[in-house]
């Protein structure tokens, strides 16, 4: 008996090691328990001090910095000085930064080089509707050809990638050094003072029962708007629900409700999914009947005039900031890049997660609306050491940028408090793209503008339907031909 178990250790012994080399390729390591530091499967490699060339915007909106020279005391600045230098003295290369005006001479830059088949730069930062065109039309390498990046690793955002895949492929890849796509995310800001002098139930304890819900959401909201100097009207000096502006608001109410406007086929290719949609059709005529179908409750920047508060920054987009701030909404809609920026409010306020179309969702969804992610040219001359470089700047990036911009939220007026903290771990785990959302500026405006106009969302899809199907056919068509 005793033979048979040392056998049968053996066995379970052997069993086990053959299972851990077999994951090793393709699973995360971990160089010790305590400081569950993640290492990418990469080859020991000496690039014998190459210029890694990163071409971006100057000056971007939100954290799109790809290298720093220097250590100043911000904690993402500092964090990306580490990261970097660590991949340097690691790998022997030297990083280095170009930078360009604005979005345009970026996209116009890309198509050249890769055109005239030149070597000007190893990757280059894109916003996002520009780096997916730039990608799908060819000009791009998609992650199956660069050989050591590996997006089923955990410092990858699974959905997202999958969402925006095409024909099985990735065209553009958000990993934890894209740190502007968790800026990106959409979030909802509330009034702590507010809800307790309205003596309403805290949405933490809607969000905790799994009850944070539109109908909840909208209740409040009711409850919250009033016309604060009693002249029969609501302004920008009257109290709101809600204050926003358009493309961060009611895109919500469809992508947080799990209803996505263009899907896959059985190859991966692109279908719309519009006509038909009778879940999408119900979010949008709910949203429009509470917005729109009795007392005012949202402010939006772009439908709504501001006649006293004036923009600090010469945008639109910053009215909703300074209502929220003055104490004149009790929910802001907006992403956690905008809410960094909220200096000025002295009320305290907390985050949570946009609603759920209802208690009978499973889940709560956080919707990603931007982001710049890395783009190799597709004439790349060594994709093998790009690809090396990109899968450690990932890996890294979730050991050190990433948790120190975790961090910075939570140590700001973003989120002071201990519930705020487990809501950005629900905001941060439940994170969507929605193609036709993120992609196409035609199909989510259509459904948009029919919040705010009459409604009729299939008269409005029939409409426009074959120019939508004409766009998904454009870019089915492209990734067919790099096939």
């Amino acid at each position: 008996m005793k033979h048979n178990l040392k056998i049968i250790a053996a066995i379970i012994i052997i069993a086990m090691s053959l299972v851990i080399l077999s994951c090793s390729k393709h699973s995360e390591s971990v160089m010790s328990s305590e400081s569950k530091r993640y290492v990418p499967n990469l080859p020991e490699s000496d690039f014998n001090g190459y210029k890694f060339r990163a071409v971006t915007r100057e000056n971007p909106p939100g954290t799109c910095t790809f290298n720093v020279e220097e250590e100043n005391g911000d904690v993402i600045n500092d964090a990306i000085y580490k990261r970097n230098r660590y991949i340097e003295d690691k790998f022997n290369v030297v990083f280095e930064e170009i930078t360009l005006d604005s979005n345009g001479p970026l996209q116009e830059m890309f198509r050249n080089s890769v055109l005239s088949d030149s070597d000007d730069f190893d990757i280059c930062l894109q916003i996002n509707v520009e780096a997916y065109t730039l990608a799908v039309e060819g000009f791009a390498l998609s992650a199956d050809k660069l050989p050591y990046v590996d997006i089923t690793q955990p410092w990858y955002l699974h959905d997202v990638n999958e969402a925006i895949s095409v024909g099985n492929k990735n065209f553009i890849v958000y990993g934890d050094d894209c740190l502007s796509q968790y800026e990106s995310l959409l979030i909802l800001c509330f009034n702590k003072q507010m809800v307790s002098d309205l003596d309403l139930e805290t949405p933490y304890d809607f969000v905790n029962s799994g009850s944070w819900t539109y109908d909840n959401f909208f209740n409040m909201c009711r409850a919250a708007a009033y016309d604060l100097n009693g002249d029969g009207k609501m302004t920008d000096e009257d109290r709101y629900g809600a204050v926003s502006y358009f493309d961060h608001i009611i895109s919500n109410f469809w992508v947080c409700a799990g209803v996505q406007t263009v899907i896959k086929d059985s190859e991966g290719m692109l279908v719309l999914n519009m006509r038909g949609n009778e879940k999408l059709f119900s979010v949008l005529a709910n949203a429009r009947q509470n917005i729109l179908g009795g007392s005012k409750i949202l402010f939006d920047a772009y439908v709504d005039e501001a006649d006293t508060v004036v923009s600090r920054t010469g945008s639109r987009r910053d009215i909703p900031t300074q209502l929220f701030e003055n104490n004149l909404s009790l929910f802001y809609s907006t992403n956690l890049h905008m809410a960094s920026g909220m200096r000025a409010m002295e009320t305290d306020f907390g985050i949570v997660p946009f609603p759920k179309e209802n208690e009978r969702q499973g889940r709560y969804y956080t919707r990603a609306y931007g982001g710049w992610p890395q783009m190799v040219p597709s004439n790349a001359s060594n994709p093998e050491r790009t690809s090396i470089i990109l899968e450690a700047l990932a890996a890294e990036s979730k050991n050190t940028t990433l948790n120190e911009f975790k961090e910075k939220v939570l140590t700001t007026k973003v989120a002071r408090d201990d519930e705020s903290s487990d809501m950005l771990d629900i905001i941060f785990n439940s994170v969507v793209m929605e193609l036709g959302d993120f992609m196409w500026r035609e199909t989510r405006d259509t459904l948009i503008n029919e919040v705010y106009g009459d409604g009729n969302f299939v008269s409005a899809i029939e409409e426009n339907y074959e120019i939508f199907v004409r766009l998904l056919d454009t870019v089915n068509d492209s990734v067919k031909k790099s096939d």
